[in-house]
């Protein structure tokens, strides 16, 4: 469900991020300020969602037997499935006539399929990050389990900062510097995520929360989603603080006691979120979706789009992975 949530958040971060004039016609403002636009500054945590689910995740499965082969035997099953879309988009590019960006040249192709030098899609570079913290993880878990949660916390916020100046304010064209940027912002996040399991975060503050009456927690919900909407936007919009108010927004998720439907909602995105994430950007620097013309409009298409490609995607990968799962037995 969080990795659902994740995703409805990239998407609306990337639709409504930028300028309306001329793009499409918001209908809510506060002020001047679209509130669409507002629900894009306070999405920003959407990486930190991912990188969260995949560190608390590993964690809970680090003490079982063949963690790593079994983590090794996931990115495999990843790199196929992002084979299939790139092969896939490649082909509707060539075929739609823009054969110069999508393959381009056979450099920029091998160097994207290789994940040396991302091109097309300016989201993929998760999934280098992803794969390089899945080789790592032995090491990494088993610090976790041996330091204290404030000490490794420190330490990875440390990393953190130094790759968020890297990224956006060194200029440089160091290969290795470019992609400590992104890859230390994720680490810091991929740690949190698994302190948060070792100290059973959600498990100590679901006791916690049976203490408070409903009203109480109600009232006081609502407040603290509405001040990181105004302080997200108009206080403090830099993306460093986006663990910050992520972290609030999974925690309060966590702890919602959910309707079903919104359950099962959730369950499914989170389901096709791999195949939302490598796709959806596509369509939103193309710029055609915004033909819808209005914000809910807009996001609800390109979710649909979406989805239907993920599905004809996992179709797809059905017939790939029982031949790959025969090769390997």
């Amino acid at each position: 469900m969080l990795q659902g949530l994740s995703v409805i958040a990239m998407v609306c971060l990337h639709l409504f991020s930028k300028n309306y004039v001329g793009l499409y016609e918001p209908i809510l403002f506060i002020g001047n300020t679209p509130v669409c636009f507002c629900f894009s500054q306070l999405s920003d945590f959407c990486v930190f969602g991912f990188a969260f689910c995949s560190g608390y995740g590993h964690m809970k499965l680090f003490e079982q037997n063949n963690y790593f082969k079994k983590r090794l035997m996931s990115l495999a099953i990843l790199l196929i499935n992002f084979w299939l879309i790139l092969f896939a988009s490649t082909i509707v590019s060539i075929i739609i006539g823009h054969a110069d960006f999508m393959p381009g040249s056979v450099s920029e192709f091998l160097g994207t399929m290789f994940l040396f030098d991302m091109h097309y899609n300016g989201v993929w570079w998760y999934l280098w990050a992803y794969i390089l913290l899945v080789l790592i993880s032995p090491l990494v878990l088993k610090a976790v389990n041996k330091l204290p949660p404030v000490l490794i916390l420190s330490i990875s916020f440390l990393i953190y900062c130094a790759a968020f100046y890297v990224r956006f304010y060194l200029s440089t064209e160091n290969y290795f510097l470019v992609r400590f940027g992104p890859f230390g912002m994720t680490f810091f996040e991929y740690i949190f995520g698994a302190v948060m399991a070792k100290i059973l975060f959600f498990t100590n503050i679901r006791k916690l929360r049976i203490k408070i009456p409903f009203i109480v927690r109600c009232i006081f919900s609502c407040l603290l989603i509405l001040g990181l909407f105004f302080a997200r936007t108009f206080i403090i919009p830099n993306v460093f603080f986006a663990p910050l108010s992520g972290f609030i927004i999974i925690t309060m998720f966590a702890l919602w006691k959910k309707p079903k439907w919104v359950e099962n909602t959730f369950m499914f995105l989170g389901k096709h979120s791999t195949n939302i994430w490598l796709t959806h950007m596509f369509f939103v620097s193309s710029l055609w979706i915004y033909f819808a013309k209005y914000p809910l409009a807009i996001f609800l298409l390109l979710i649909a789009i979406t989805i239907v490609i993920s599905f004809l995607a996992s179709y797809a990968m059905k017939g790939v992975t029982a031949v790959f799962n025969k090769v390997i037995k």
